[in-house]
């Protein structure tokens, strides 16, 4: 299965609250870092995570994009209560070897709404590089629509960090 179909089919299960259909994505020794949290290893590990969540909270995730260049999805989503984020997964051989998740409910009013889409990916693929992103940086380019494999090279190269 190919990256976007394989994060097509999480997210029906994800929104089914389907652990065992989650779990079966990943390899066996995947990593999953949720940011705000510490990194989870292994598919029984992340199969928990998953129980855990879905047993403290109601999730829903609404598909905003799905971006994919070889090995490499990114799924940009909501929720709807608002909250917002972005999820990075690397897939090798029909699994999930890698998962990296950012997530956030706050926009800056001051952004165009046509852009804030394009601003809120910006800032997840640049935020995980380790580069600081202001509000006039990221802003500065938000007519301009971002090529999809230009940002899969900013956060390839990032995520080369958790090897």
């Amino acid at each position: 299965m190919k990256p976007r179909q394989l994060v097509q089919a999480w997210v029906q299960a994800f929104n089914r609250a389907d652990v065992e259909a989650l779990a079966s994505f990943y390899s066996e020794d995947a990593v999953n870092h949720q940011v705000a949290e510490s990194p989870v290893q292994g598919r029984e590990n992340i199969r928990q995570m998953f129980a855990s969540g879905f047993a403290s909270a109601k999730m829903h995730c609404i598909v905003e994009n799905i971006f994919e260049e070889g090995q490499w999805a990114i799924l940009e989503w909501r929720d709807p209560n608002g909250l917002r984020g972005c999820g990075f997964f690397h897939v090798v051989d029909g699994h999930i070897t890698f998962q990296r998740g950012y997530w956030d409910n706050v926009l800056t009013p001051a952004w165009p709404a046509h852009a804030q889409g394009a601003v809120r990916f910006l800032a997840c693929a640049l935020t995980i590089g380790g580069r600081a992103v202001t509000r006039g940086s990221v802003a500065a380019g938000a007519g301009r629509q971002y090529a999809p494999a230009a940002l899969f090279r900013l956060q390839w190269a990032a995520a080369q960090s958790h090897r």
